[in-house]
């Protein structure tokens, strides 16, 4: 719209000199981009605990670049596009637009001190360029993310139950060939003669026949079969 074309030409040029100083350094400004962050809305600190903070700090610095680059974008359907992209990252840190307001005044604080600090010029006029730019891309991001979330819920989804029925079925496999091994255990043990009372049975014979015997009922009971069993006290062990 004209209005937009306007509002570009207004402020693009204000952005560039602040945006300028914090390429180089953006470690150093994500820092206080974020501890501002957590004054304004000490509840967000929780999506962070356990992470690497200085690796939050680079990212929370390159947001400024980031959204200085996108608003210089030709059309708004480039900005939109790129906004998608964004929205599917932000899926999956919990973004929330009652939030969105602590990270503008987050951001338009910490762009004020880090400029000042590095020699900079921040007047009412730039302070206002960035909240113009911060309002802009963020009311396109939240739109995005709202038509994107239930795709990537539904996507999910759809995975959850492929692999839920794969395992499934596995797990039915391994529970038909259980019950087909303990069958040809108790025809072993029927031709062999053994069993209890069995007085044919060498001594060097019973241990091995009571480990399968043993072995056998336990699975009746419920419990997973453990094909090839092996007498215990060669040392052999038990193949799966």
């Amino acid at each position: 719209t004209r209005r937009e074309v306007t509002e570009r030409a207004k402020y693009i040029p204000l952005l560039e000199e602040s945006g300028e100083l914090v390429t180089g350094d953006e470690t150093g400004f994500g820092s206080m981009f974020y501890e501002l962050l957590f004054q304004y809305a000490p509840h967000l600190k929780d999506h962070f605990d356990g992470k690497d903070m200085e690796a939050v700090a680079m990212r929370f610095g390159e947001v400024p670049i980031m959204l200085w680059k996108m608003v210089q974008l030709p059309t708004k359907t480039k900005l939109v596009d790129e906004m998608k992209l964004l929205a599917l990252r932000h899926v999956d840190y919990g973004a929330e637009p009652r939030d969105s307001k602590f990270f503008g005044k987050a951001l338009v604080k910490a762009m004020g001190k880090f400029v000042v600090r590095h020699g900079g010029r921040w007047d009412r006029k730039t302070a206002g360029a960035w909240q113009w730019m911060y309002t802009v891309v963020s009311k396109l991001l939240f739109t995005e993310l709202a038509k994107v979330k239930p795709l990537v819920d539904s996507v999910r989804r759809s995975w959850q139950i492929l692999i839920t029925a794969e395992v499934n079925g596995r797990r039915r496999m391994g529970n038909v060939h259980s019950k087909r091994q303990i069958g040809k255990n108790r025809a072993t043990m029927a031709t062999s003669g053994a069993g209890p009372g069995t007085s044919s049975q060498s001594k060097e014979d019973q241990p091995v026949t009571q480990s399968v015997a043993s072995r056998t009922r336990a699975n009746e009971e419920g419990l997973v079969y453990l094909s090839n069993v092996r007498d215990e006290d060669t040392g052999q062990g038990m193949a799966p």
